[in-house]
Order: structure tokens, then C-alpha cells, then sequence
């Protein structure tokens, strides 16, 4: 399986990318703007900042029923003997770690505590990203087919999308360009000012997701 492997190279890739197509992305952010997920966003993040304050696994089941409504298939919980344990166990690390600022992708054991997770919810790391994105949104940016091919510039690859490996490369490349380009074109340029309350990372992953419905935007 081929993995997604050159941080540098793919972070400025989404630069170009994005700073390319301003133009094409000023307009469908104002459609955007109107849509069901920009509706329901704010609620979601709301309904995860209490929630998250439960029990993990009352956290971890309701969280990630709410996101499924952000997905087109629908959800399947893995819940064999001892699987929501292990993934509430995995959930209560993350959040150890998240809370140990700063966050740092490279951490060896992130693939081995993602696992869990993704075995229990759907066994897609596409509503695991979704379900931590709505947890920790300055962190976890969402993943899926159409932020891949954006983020690859290559026509979707089921086992691409599929990999925890280019999810956490994904997102170390995402925080880079936050890292290089923060309080320039990502919030004032291309974003108005009720997209304020939208993180960095929302804000790039946005752009991309609206880039991969048409490949030819990223020539």
C-alpha cells in the first residue's frame, strides 16, 4: 500500500493549491456558506464540548452517532467482547496527550491508539476523523475522499483513504501550513467574518473539500 510520505512537499502543494484557486474558492464559500454542514457545524461543536464531558463512552457512542449524520453511509458499531472498552481506553489516551500541549502527531503510539477507535466506529478513519474533529477542533482536521484528492492531486484510492498512516500525515501537513501561514490569506482573505469562529484547520480543510469536487481546480 502506498502511503502519503513527504510532509514538506504536500504542505506547500496545499498552499499552491488553494492560493491558485482564490478565486474559484471566494465564490463557492459564499454558496457554502448556505449549506447544511455550515449550518449544523457551531450546533455539533457545542453538543461535543458537553459531551466529551461525560462518560468516554457515553462520549465515544453518541459522538460518533451524531457525526454519522455528516456521512453518506450508515454507521456500524464493531461492539464484539472487549472492542468499545479498548477504543474508550485509546479515547481517554488522546485525550491525554491532547491535553498535554502541544499535540504532536509524530507520536509512535497515535497509529496503535487510533486503531481501536476506528475498529469500533465503522471501521473508517474518514468518522474517526470527523468524531475527533468535532472533540478537539483546533487539532483534528476531517478527512475524506474529496480533502484526499485534493490533499494527493490524485484520483481517489480506496486503500488512501482508508489509511490512519495518511490521516496522521494529512494532518501534520495541515498544522504546517497553519504553522506558515497563519493570520494571512487562510483567515482574512478568503474567510468573512462570520466564518470567525471556524479553527484554522476547519478553515483549510474546508477549502479542500470544496477543490476536490473538481480536480481540474488543482492544474
Amino acid at each position: 500500500m502506498n502511503t502519503i510520505n513527504n510532509t514538506s512537499h504536500k504542505y506547500k502543494n496545499i498552499i499552491d493549491i488553494i492560493e491558485k484557486n482564490k478565486k474559484f474558492l471566494m465564490k463557492e464559500l459564499k454558496n457554502e456558506s448556505k449549506s447544511t454542514y455550515n449550518f449544523s457545524y457551531p450546533y455539533l461543536l457545542n453538543y461535543f464540548d458537553r459531551i466529551k464531558k461525560d462518560s468516554t463512552s457515553q462520549w465515544l457512542i453518541c459522538g460518533s452517532s451524531m457525526v454519522y449524520s455528516w456521512m453518506p453511509t450508515i454507521l456500524n458499531f464493531n461492539f464484539e467482547q472487549g472492542r468499545i472498552d479498548h477504543a474508550t481506553n485509546s479515547l481517554k489516551e488522546i485525550k491525554k496527550l491532547v491535553n498535554n500541549k502541544p499535540f504532536d502527531f509524530n507520536r509512535p503510539e497515535l497509529p496503535l491508539l487510533l486503531n481501536p477507535i476506528v475498529t469500533v466506529i465503522n471501521n473508517s478513519i474518514v468518522g474517526v476523523s470527523k468524531f475527533l474533529h468535532f472533540s478537539y477542533p483546533e487539532i483534528f482536521p476531517i478527512w475524506d475522499s474529496r480533502v484526499e484528492r485534493a490533499f494527493s492531486g490524485k484520483p481517489n484510492n480506496y486503500h488512501q483513504v482508508k489509511s490512519i498512516k495518511n490521516y496522521i500525515q494529512y494532518s501534520k501537513s495541515i498544522h504546517k501550513v497553519v504553522d506558515e501561514k497563519k493570520n494571512d490569506w487562510i483567515a482574512n482573505e478568503l474567510f468573512n467574518d462570520s466564518n470567525n469562529n471556524l479553527s484554522p484547520i476547519r478553515k483549510i480543510e474546508s477549502m479542500l473539500f470544496l477543490l476536490g469536487k473538481n480536480t481540474n481546480k488543482q492544474k
